[in-house]
């Protein structure tokens, strides 16, 4: 199931079919020439940039949400993103990841708490922040809200009319089901598998007047 997956930048796992990689350079100093590159300065980041251009629409306010272009797009990557298609499979996956922390955990486990409720215990803009490589040392055990990933939805066969593993679909329209549940899977799509900057990210509010 690995073999399908490629590690983010901020330690997450994703699908390997959508990300592109690309070498940037620290912003801590001026680079003079291409002869004053320290190779050790490089550093690979993992996108899914798909997620990164949406999602810059969104808060560049170049888009409305209830455009129904923008939102079937943006509910297509949603589908492919994770690279599996069982949410608390790709949860329990990311803990063989080498950057994950318990930070990475409580993350996971209010995005579910906001899949099941509706809320978050912070806003889910201040995630993308909080989880930065470097800013947090890997930690083993790592513990995930049990209660909340248990209440994700299950998903169903109208074929064989019975539960079946791959519940990645009910649980994104569960996720979407709710008050502000666009904006709130898009950001933590970006903070999953988006870029990863410094720059602080402009507070999300409804393009239109009206909370998505």
């Amino acid at each position: 199931m690995k073999d399908n997956l490629k590690l983010y930048v901020r330690g997450f796992f994703g699908s390997k079919e959508m990300s592109t990689e690309s070498v940037q350079t620290p912003p801590s100093r001026p680079i003079l020439s291409v002869f004053d590159l320290d190779p050790k300065a490089l550093k690979h980041v993992v996108r899914n940039e798909s997620i990164v251009e949406v999602y810059n629409q969104m808060v560049r306010r170049q888009v409305i949400h209830t455009d129904f272009n923008f939102r079937e797009r943006v509910i297509k990557v949603a589908h492919t993103a994770f690279g599996i298609n069982n949410f608390e499979a790709w949860a329990l996956l990311n803990t063989k990841s080498p950057l994950f922390t318990q930070t990475h955990a409580d993350f996971i486990s209010d995005t579910a708490r906001f899949i099941v409720t509706g809320k978050r215990h912070m806003p889910v803009n201040m995630w993308e922040h909080l989880i930065s490589p470097g800013t947090n040392d890997p930690t083993s055990p790592t513990v995930f809200d049990e209660e909340m990933m248990k209440s994700l939805p299950a998903g169903w066969s109208t074929r064989s009319n019975q539960a079946i593993s791959n519940n990645l679909h009910n649980v994104i329209a569960q996720w979407l089901s709710h008050t502000g549940g666009f904006t709130d899977m898009l950001t933590s799509l970006y903070t999953l598998f988006g870029d990863c900057d410094r720059n602080p990210t402009p507070a999300l509010g409804a393009i239109d007047g009206r909370p998505h």
